[in-house]
């Protein structure tokens, strides 16, 4: 296909979005099967909120509009060689012109992205979903470093410059809404009374996704920028380090320009909302310490989903750390064999995978990984 969005690399992988989206009424909608856990993670088809997304998506049949170009139709009736030559230089170009915009829907908490194109073997203009991104509305509270302090005997959350991480835990939050719930996490999460606290807004969610390429806006650049000095600046001290949900991927979007060792830096990861393989090998690179049971996962979908997408990628990575000593072994051991078994996210990658045979449209293995238990 044309134009093909960069980070999709097999043309061949989109599937019907729905029954209703076949082309026997509107325009044909496609859907590409990557997609299916971002999918499956922002949108919660048993609610009325998710039920409203599917019922705009299938909607884009009738609304989607494509350019003032308009792709001609496959030739019915031949006209020679030189005639179908033509026609088919004609309709490279008109392919490529109406398939230079991308457009947008938002509806709910999803943004949708897709171009609409005829490509060979369509019997008309049809609609190719690309991409799917989580919204998560306004932000007010300012992400980055903050630090309680006593004030007038009062304890406050500051948002604060650099911290020295001397001996200290750092606790790298999920997308939160506010510091207080972030801070109150931090202590349980790190057993601490009073660790640094690296804040990441509800916003982060909208840029950094998973299985998709991330679209940074400038406010998630800042956070990228701003945990790279941190890190930096405490590169030679002994830090420990607590990093939940989508906190692995804005550190390992920082992690990109840190050279050097992180010898005295431990690492442990609970949910985490990131592509666990790649981090892995760039904290393993760095010298850091990923010791005993250093990846937890409770009750979060999205991270489980993550983990067991990323399993054999995953398992063939903690393989390759650092040999771990003492009980650190038999953890280590405890800690793939969960990873190997993680029964219920290995049924729902079975039902993404359902979707190369072609037998099931999309909404339909959404559906059915919606039940499973």
């Amino acid at each position: 296909m044309l134009n093909q969005p960069s980070h999709i690399k097999d043309i061949d992988g989109y599937v019907f979005f729905s029954d209703r989206t076949k082309g026997s009424s509107g325009k044909p909608v496609k859907i590409h099967v990557s997609l299916f856990m971002d999918f499956l993670s922002a949108v919660d088809t048993e609610s009325h909120d998710g039920r409203a997304v599917v019922f705009d998506i299938e909607n884009l049949k009738n609304s989607a509009k494509a350019n003032s170009i308009t792709p001609l139709p496959q030739p019915r009736n031949s006209g020679g060689a030189k005639h179908e030559s033509v026609l088919a230089r004609l309709r490279n170009i008109n392919n490529i012109m109406a398939g230079k915009s991308e457009c947008s829907l938002i509806t709910k908490n999803v943004r949708i992205y897709y171009h609409i194109h005829q490509k060979d073997g369509d019997t008309c203009p049809t609609v190719y979903i690309s991409e799917i991104q989580a919204i998560s509305g306004s932000n007010t509270t300012t992400g980055g470093l903050h630090e309680k302090q006593q004030s007038r005997g009062r304890s406050n959350i500051r948002k604060v410059d650099s911290i020295n991480l001397e001996g200290r835990t750092l606790f790298v939050s999920r997308a939160m809404t506010n510091t207080n719930d972030a801070m109150r996490e931090a202590q349980y999460l790190t057993d601490t009374h009073n660790p640094a606290l690296f804040f990441n807004p509800p916003s982060v969610t909208d840029d950094l996704g998973i299985w998709k390429q991330p679209r940074l806006t400038q406010s998630t650049k800042n956070l990228v920028n701003e945990l790279e000095r941190t890190i930096k600046e405490n590169q030679k001290k002994k830090v420990n380090w607590v990093v939940q949900g989508e906190g692995a991927a804005v550190l390992a979007h920082a992690l990109k320009n840190v050279s050097g060792s992180l010898e005295s830096h431990n690492f442990k990861f609970n949910n985490p909302r990131a592509n666990l393989p790649k981090l892995l090998q760039s904290l393993s690179q760095k010298r850091a310490s990923l010791n005993g049971e250093f990846i937890t996962h409770s009750c979060d979908r999205t991270s489980l989903l993550a983990i067991a997408s990323q399993r054999q990628e995953l398992v063939a990575e903690i393989g390759g750390l650092a040999a771990p000593q003492g009980f650190d072994n038999i953890s280590r051991r405890y800690l793939v064999d969960r990873i190997n078994n993680l029964g219920r996210g290995n049924k729902i990658i079975a039902q993404q995978q359902s979707l190369r045979s072609g037998s099931t449209t999309f909404i339909t293995a959404v559906n059915s990984a919606n039940r499973i238990k």
